[in-house]
């Protein structure tokens, strides 16, 4: 069944910010319910890249470097020949931020087509913050004949846990990302000709993708990574996919790194926040002291409090924190 749903902004501005980087017109920004197969016609709108422009009222206009950069922090990447038809990837959500300024984050798994940089045509459920309130799960098809179209957006919570694919089937792509907590799901479902038409899908990624200042490091998640795991390809648990690392926006301003795994099923985005990695001392130095029977840190890169607080949220890495109930490993 063919449905047609458009999504209109609460702010009702001309052109909307989307995760992929574009700037797209608000006519051209659809919402789909959960199952249905989109159809629109065409965006008859141009979409800019939002690395390169700004609104001004209705009018797009070219700048040499928006107020807020939008951009690609960090991404692994694999290029394929043919196009690539199934990922998934299950993923923890990280704390919040532990500042607020109007920053946007937006952390994803996707398949990009023509080429793997911003504005090309992008299938992608994302993991999505605006600068306020909470996180949210939504799943996006973004630079398409129709201009943007989105599953709904679900709430999650710093410590669910979020599994995720895109995947041809016929001539029918979906992206689909669930909340294994609560069980809420956002599916998009389009046609292969109105997912991108006469292109193909031949790029996977795994993207950090912020809207916020060179340097502005405490506006990341307050904590160290997300990690992409239970990678699988084309249908393929053993595909030994070998991820090529990007930092698009320059070189690191807060510390990421890009890290897999050999066999290509896991991938790490790390980033360290405002709050720097100590450099290694030429002798091994000794990690923190326990706190006896409490929650405590077990790394130098946290602290106490810090463990104490995100284990409580849910967020509890094996490797940073001992002593706090349920761990991450």
């Amino acid at each position: 069944m063919l449905r047609a749903v458009s999504f209109v902004t609460p702010a009702l501005a001309t052109w909307v910010r989307v995760p992929g980087g574009l700037w797209v017109h608000n006519t051209c920004v659809h919402e789909v319910a959960n199952g249905e197969v989109a159809d629109f016609p065409d965006c008859p709108y141009e979409s800019y890249s939002a690395d390169e422009h700004e609104p001004n009222g209705d009018i797009m206009q070219r700048v040499p470097l928006s107020p807020k950069v939008q951009c690609y922090a960090q991404m692994a990447v694999s290029t394929s020949v043919s196009e690539f038809t199934q990922m998934n990837a299950s993923f923890v959500v990280p704390p919040l931020p532990r500042s607020h300024s109007g920053q946007t984050v937006y952390l994803w798994p996707g398949f990009k087509a023509i080429e793997p940089v911003m504005y090309k045509p992008v299938l992608q459920p994302v993991l999505q913050y605006y600068g306020s309130g909470g996180w949210q799960l939504q799943s996006w098809g973004v630079g398409i004949p129709a201009g943007t179209m989105t599953g709904p957006a679900i709430d999650v919570s710093p410590g669910d846990l979020l599994t995720s694919y895109m995947e041809l089937s016929g001539n029918t792509w979906t992206v689909y990302g669930q909340n294994t907590r609560t069980g809420q799901e956002s599916v998009l479902r389009l046609s292969k000709s109105q997912a991108c038409n006469g292109c193909l899908y031949t790029n996977a990624v795994f993207v950090n993708e912020n809207v916020m200042g060179r340097g502005q490091c405490d506006l990341y998640p307050d904590n160290h990574e997300v990690e992409f795991k239970d990678i699988i390809v084309n249908g393929k648990v053993d595909h030994n996919t070998k991820w090529e690392i990007r930092y698009p926006c320059g070189s690191p301003d807060c510390q990421q790194k890009v890290i897999s795994s050999e066999d290509g099923r896991t991938v790490e985005l790390t980033w360290n926040g405002a709050d720097p990695v100590p450099t290694p001392s030429p002798l091994p130095t000794p990690g923190p002291t326990p706190s006896p029977g409490g929650c405590h840190a077990i790394s130098e890169v946290v602290t106490d409090d810090w463990c104490v607080q995100n284990c409580a949220a849910g967020y509890c890495p094996a490797d940073f924190c001992a002593g706090c109930g349920s761990v991450l490993v």
